[in-house]
């Protein structure tokens, strides 16, 4: 009984350790890419500090090249550069055909920003779901090896109550079998003893 006992403790050690070692590699592994995707994260926020160095320098370019008057060149750049609503530009604007160009680049660039911005988003959001994903398939491993440990630990106690009334059934039936050839022993002994003659003197 203890060897089968020690048997499922074994196999229950077992499983235990392996799973912490499975454990332990899938954390290394999300932290591997985990450190990939922050990597790819700076690269894409210095490229995008880049771009938006570029768009600044592409802007003052377009707005020499549009021959303005200086003060509205100022005010139209500074405009761009809090914010690039394409209303307070055509407010400002004329309606000269390289303005509106220029208008359309600068929503153009707006457009690109916004949909950068969403990938993003989406991106983050579908690392969260693997994240919760992965946390509840550890949890259903969790309570489904509890779930085994206990179901072996109720079978062992099951077998050891069988085993005990086998047992104890066994010693009663042993018990009645020796009171019943007692008791016919002792049937047989008297009688037997009756019919003895003594001898004659």
């Amino acid at each position: 009984m203890s060897d089968s006992l020690s048997h499922i403790n074994a196999k229950h050690k077992l499983l235990y350790t392996n799973k912490k070692r499975s454990e332990s590699f899938e954390r290394r592994r999300e932290m591997k890419q985990r450190n990939r995707r922050g990597g790819r994260r700076r690269r894409r926020r210095k490229k995008k500090i880049r771009n938006d160095i570029d768009v600044e320098r592409g802007i003052d370019q377009e707005l020499q090249n549009l021959n303005l008057n200086p003060n509205f060149r100022q005010i139209l750049s500074q405009n761009v550069r809090m914010s690039t609503n394409s209303w307070m530009i055509d407010s400002l604007s004329s309606d000269s055909e390289s303005e509106k160009d220029y208008v359309k680049r600068l929503e153009k660039y707006d457009r690109q920003n916004e949909l950068e911005r969403e990938k993003e988003k989406i991106e983050k959001e579908r690392e969260e779901q693997e994240l919760k994903q992965r946390e509840i398939e550890r949890e259903k491993e969790r309570l489904l090896m509890e779930q085994q440990q206990k179901k072996d630990i109720k079978d062992i106690e099951k077998k050891k109550k069988e085993d005990k009334q086998k047992k104890f059934g066994a010693q009663k039936r042993e018990n009645d079998d020796n009171e019943q050839q007692q008791q016919i022993s002792n049937q047989f002994i008297p009688s037997f003893s009756s019919n003895i003659t003594p001898p004659k003197q």
